[in-house]
């Protein structure tokens, strides 16, 4: 969705989703279709995984995780806030909207570096706790 330009479009097209769990389902089912179902598809997976990558915009940049590039795309919540782990520690990402800005909090493990991007403009990162205003 990021890379055709619709990243700031994720919350708008999981209502395939709502509709199952406001049947009452436990697990994401393989499609849209509420019957006949299997709860054992990677289809099902799909929100579970872009919330961290889309919606907070948190990925590995470097193979083994070594840089971290966070590229958040609010969708109109007027907050978010996530936790992933790392292997050297937890990535935590608190934003807030403000305006036609974001305050951000970032905190990485230690040694960790990386990259934040909001509308177009890049911040470095380093390990530990860090304060951005966009």
């Amino acid at each position: 969705m990021e890379k055709a330009g619709l990243g700031d479009d994720f919350l708008k097209v999981l209502s395939p989703w709502r509709r199952q769990m406001a049947a009452g389902f436990t697990t994401w089912g393989e499609s849209d279709a509420l019957e006949p179902r299997s709860d054992s598809h990677d289809w099902s997976s799909g929100p579970n995984i872009q919330v961290f990558t889309l919606l907070c915009g948190i990925r590995p940049a470097a193979p083994g995780y070594r840089l971290v590039e966070i590229r958040p795309h609010l969708n109109g919540l007027p907050w978010v806030k996530a936790t992933v782990p790392h292997p050297q520690g937890e990535i935590s990402v608190d934003f807030k909207a403000s305006g036609g800005g974001m305050k951000a909090e970032v905190t990485l493990p230690d040694p960790i570096a990386g990259w934040i991007e909001w509308q177009g403009r890049k911040i470095a990162l380093h390990g530990g706790r860090q304060e951005i205003e966009f």
